[in-house]
């Protein structure tokens, strides 16, 4: 469970949630705002990500974010067989090619498990309920995290897009690299940790 804060404020929790078997994994997110955040944006922000283990890690089968109330679901779909990628969201289905070794926006935080970075930077095709996009992940280095369970050995890997958005991941060495902390800022400027 994670303290959720948006532009220097707490406003709620993301409970995280990660379980496999060696067959199969299933991942999900929770963010849940508390006080005047609860109020005004009721529900929760509910992402899921589910699919096998294979000899390169992560093979993702479905992702789905959920906006408040399960009307609001989206998802994504991998065809692996077809090579295809089934987009939903809204009103609005796109069907698009799947490149080999894809992510989805939550799986790829637990891929860098089984492949440890070996390089300074890498693309890595990453697919949320809306769009496929290639994003550059940077390895910025070792670095000591103070958490309230104590001093942590992470490493902490970026992704900087083009449009301002930036994202920065510590993932816990001691604990097969399960994030500590995940720090963003979003295209209007605004930090989220």
């Amino acid at each position: 469970v994670y303290d959720l804060y948006y532009a220097g404020g707490p406003v709620g929790t993301v409970t995280h949630t990660w379980f496999t078997d060696g067959h199969i994994y299933r991942v999900e997110s929770v963010a849940e705002g508390a006080g005047l955040v609860k109020l005004f944006y009721g529900g929760k922000f509910v992402q899921r990500s589910t699919g096998r283990l294979g000899p390169d890690g992560l093979i993702p089968i479905e992702y789905t974010l959920q906006r408040g109330s399960a009307a609001h679901r989206e998802s994504a779909r991998f065809d692996w067989g077809a090579g295809k990628l089934l987009l939903a969201w809204k009103n609005e289905h796109r069907v698009v090619d799947l490149p080999a070794g894809t992510q989805d926006a939550l799986s790829v935080m637990h891929q860098a498990y089984f492949m440890p970075p070996a390089a300074a930077s890498a693309p890595l095709e990453v697919a949320t309920s809306r769009k496929l996009a290639q994003y550059n992940y940077e390895l910025v280095g070792d670095t000591l995290i103070e958490t309230p369970i104590g001093i942590l050995r992470t490493v902490h890997i970026r992704r900087a897009d083009d449009d301002g958005m930036r994202i920065d991941v510590w993932l816990d060495r001691d604990r097969s690299l399960l994030p500590v902390r995940i720090r963003g800022v979003d295209r209007r400027g605004q930090a989220f940790e």
